[in-house]
């Protein structure tokens, strides 16, 4: 078996289910999926501030277009990277356990 920290996420996730260590899974979260997360978190706050006005048209496009370039730098460093869907689902199963 290879060594946990050269496992894509979603091999570890299956380490996981085979050890029940949930918790050494999320510690080896690599930098990447956690900023992935925070950005996606931030887009999601973004965008409830954009609707209700509290952000100007123009800044919520500068703001989003900066997240969005620095999601796909992430993207492009995670090895097996499935979508953003499945990364979701995986990423939150794990952090709910």
């Amino acid at each position: 078996m290879a060594e946990p920290w050269k496992l894509s996420p979603y091999d570890r996730v299956s380490l996981c289910f085979e050890s029940t260590l949930m918790i050494v899974c999320f510690k080896d979260m690599t930098e990447n999926e956690e900023n992935i997360y925070s950005i996606i978190k931030t887009i999601d706050v973004l965008e409830w501030a954009y609707t209700r006005g509290i952000v100007k048209s123009k800044d919520y496009h500068v703001e989003c277009k900066k997240l969005i370039h620095q999601y796909l730098v992430c993207v492009d460093n995670i090895d097996n990277f499935k979508g953003l869907d499945k990364f979701m689902q995986v990423f939150i199963y794990i952090t709910t356990k």
